[in-house]
């Protein structure tokens, strides 16, 4: 994590109060910060930095441990669907290239909540302004943070049960080297100031959630009070194990 993202954090374990945190470097070279703390002076919360990765979940215990999105299947289905027109795959779409192109018009610091691997984060930076991913998976912020920082990875792509097929994601130059970043974070308490964002996406996420509405009104929260764009898409596959349909 870059220290001066740090600067603009708060705790969201304290919201609606928004209390800033204090880091504390224990490793790390430049601007990077490999393992650290984040500590709230308000609930005295200690948010975890590992392996330059900030976990900042409201939840006392929350260390961003693996999920349902762990499994291998999960991982292997979301970089196709994020990165398979990149190797020309047949049934790949242009969602991803879509979507920024409406968010893009008026450039701005950027949120992708529920980011999942990182694709939209990505062509949000490429507009040549910061972009922030946050999802709670660790495993996806893992992967999105790989790509961002060397622009390739090797996968095993799942075919059928058991059965893979290896295949390798190279970033073109437009989404290499950009101002991009990934956190562990809870889509319904945004670790990050009132109007902090001029453009605001959500995919795919809020029938995923056990409180939906309480997402909404994070993304009304961190958006810029005047000249921000908000970017909400669903295919309503709506999850009873997240939270009722009423």
């Amino acid at each position: 994590m870059y220290q001066r993202l740090a600067q603009s954090l708060i705790c969201p374990a304290c919201l609606p109060r928004e209390i800033s945190l204090r880091l504390e470097v224990h490793e790390g070279q430049g601007e990077e910060v490999a393992q650290g703390e984040l500590l709230c002076a308000g609930c005295r919360r200690v948010h975890p930095i590992r392996q330059g990765i900030a976990v900042l979940l409201p939840e006392a215990d929350g260390e961003g441990g693996e999920d349902s999105y762990s499994r291998p299947q999960a991982l292997s289905a979301y970089l196709w669907s994020h990165f398979a027109d990149l190797w020309d795959d047949t049934d790949a779409g242009d969602a991803y290239g879509r979507w920024a192109a409406l968010l893009n018009q008026a450039p701005g610091l950027a949120l992708d909540a529920g980011c999942a691997v990182g694709r939209l984060t990505l062509e949000l930076a490429a507009s040549g302004a910061p972009a922030l991913g946050i999802d709670r998976s660790l495993p996806f912020v893992r992967l999105a943070r790989r790509l961002a920082r060397t622009g390739a990875l090797e996968f095993g792509l799942t075919v059928e049960g058991l059965l893979e097929e290896p295949r390798h994601i190279s970033l073109p130059e437009r989404l290499r080297n950009l101002d991009v970043e990934f956190l562990v974070a809870d889509a319904q308490a945004l670790p990050f100031p009132r109007s902090f964002f001029t453009r605001v996406a959500s995919l795919n996420l809020i029938d995923k959630l056990p409180a939906p509405r309480r997402h909404l009104a994070e993304l009304d929260r961190v958006a810029t009070l005047t000249g921000s764009t908000l970017l909400l898409a669903d295919p309503y596959s709506w999850s009873r194990a997240c939270a009722p349909p009423e």
